[in-house]
């Protein structure tokens, strides 16, 4: 299974199904949709489009680099579990630590107070560690996938688009 390159790759027969499933069913599309979404927050409408291109696939180290990250208080790179491999890619044998202090870019953090995949006290660790770089830090009253599902989308014209403006102007 760990020798796959992909997890939860596209799969247009499930994706299919899940719409179809929405189509016929609401009871059932409010089942899936409950273990992703807030439905009081988020658009139940926008779900089946959504679900059309679930899953969308992931490299099965992704989920393992996510276990590691869980497992430590700072940010290190991936951790090949084998010294002489990290020595190989990192000259060193133990992993090293993110230097995200060290980054020199602006950063906009746009979050949600019942996100539970980036909850607000990790928000505000990386907004602490990003220091100065941060430019734009708010907390809306939402969920992870309000994001992308969300009923009011007001923050992505009021806020995202007014910092694309200022940090990445068209050049005409």
């Amino acid at each position: 299974m760990l020798n796959k390159p992909e997890w939860l790759a596209y799969n247009p027969t499930l994706a299919a199904g899940i719409v179809v499933g929405c189509e016929l069913s609401e009871d059932f599309c409010m089942k899936i949709a409950a273990s992703s979404i807030d439905v009081d927050l988020d658009n139940i409408d926008r779900f089946p489009t959504m679900m059309s291109n679930f899953p969308a696939g992931t490299s099965y180290l992704t989920f393992i680099y996510f276990a590691q990250m869980l497992l430590v208080d700072d940010w290190y790179l991936y951790d090949y579990g084998d010294p002489k491999k990290n020595m190989e890619k990192y000259g060193q044998e133990i992993a090293p630590k993110v230097a995200i202090q060290d980054l020199d870019v602006p950063v906009a953090l746009f979050s949600g107070d019942l996100d539970t995949l980036a909850p607000p006290s990790e928000v505000a660790w990386l907004s602490g560690k990003l220091g100065d770089n941060v430019v734009f830090n708010k907390q809306y009253h939402a969920a992870h996938t309000s994001f992308v599902l969300g009923n009011d989308m007001s923050y992505f014209i009021d806020d995202a688009l007014r910092l694309i403006k200022e940090y990445n102007p068209l050049p005409f």
